[in-house]
């Protein structure tokens, strides 16, 4: 069993915001789900069923394949576990790091939020979905230069598990450079301590405003943990979250 350990309290105070009770809960509270490296929507949809049990309202993951079939085999857990299925990815990096195919998977999201009924409310990402979701939350706040209205104002907060910025530098710069304001979209930050990207992990909380964030720390590696409910503050913290948004 996860054991879950604080790493620093979020200074957004969701509680002390009205929220709706299970019984005035209007909708789902709708979230756009992006899979791992060469994983799908179904292995993510199996990944997130232990995530945040019994939240006391109701959430709907929409949980969505890639843009593009694997270019290469999953990792060896993924082929143990989930066999002899179908694997994608959201783009494939190439020998500069620059990911190939991106900009495809841009306006694949950005029809799937002007499609959305009711309108998505956040997006939650995995590894590499979980870089998507950081990219994402940066043009659903973003102006200027980088306004984008497929994706300005669609979102209300954004989840990152085991994320990190982009590897390609041209997008880091364009996209996290740190000339730019911080991230000002609510986010929820979740890594494990045994994971190799613990530190890329941390950094990309830097991009996102400190006041509305909230971080945990969990004891695995590189997987989506189960929030057991009974790890009580934890468990506590990531509903408090998540129920701030609920209508």
């Amino acid at each position: 069993k996860l054991q879950f350990l604080y790493l620093i309290a979020s200074r957004a105070r969701p509680s002390e915001k009205k929220m709706a009770s299970p019984a005035q809960q209007t909708r789902p509270l709708r979230i756009l789900c992006l899979p791992g490296f060469r994983t799908s929507g179904r292995i993510m949809k199996a990944q997130l069923a232990g995530f945040l049990p019994q939240p006391g309202f109701e959430i709907q993951y929409d949980t969505v394949d890639s843009t593009y079939p694997a270019s290469g085999p999953p990792d060896e857990t993924i082929r143990k576990f989930f066999p002899n299925m179908e694997y994608f990815e959201w783009w494939c990096a190439d020998e500069n790091k620059h990911y190939v195919g991106y900009e495809r998977t841009l306006d694949r999201i950005g029809e799937m939020l002007a499609e959305a009924n009711p309108p998505y409310d956040g997006v939650l990402g995995f590894s590499q979905g979980a870089v998507l979701a950081g990219m994402l939350a940066r043009l659903s706040t973003a102006t200027g230069e980088l306004h984008d209205p497929r994706f300005h104002g669609k979102l209300r907060f954004a989840v990152m598990i085991a994320g990190f910025v982009p590897r390609d530098e041209r997008i880091a710069r364009q996209l996290f450079n740190d000339e730019l304001p911080a991230v000002d979209l609510p986010s929820l930050h979740i890594w494990g301590a045994e994971d190799q990207l613990a530190m890329a992990c941390s950094k990309l909380t830097t991009k996102f405003a400190s006041d509305k964030q909230v971080i945990h720390l969990h004891t695995g590696n590189h997987l989506i943990p189960r929030l057991s409910k009974k790890e009580v503050e934890t468990h506590t913290r990531v509903k408090n979250f998540f129920q701030q948004f609920v209508q």
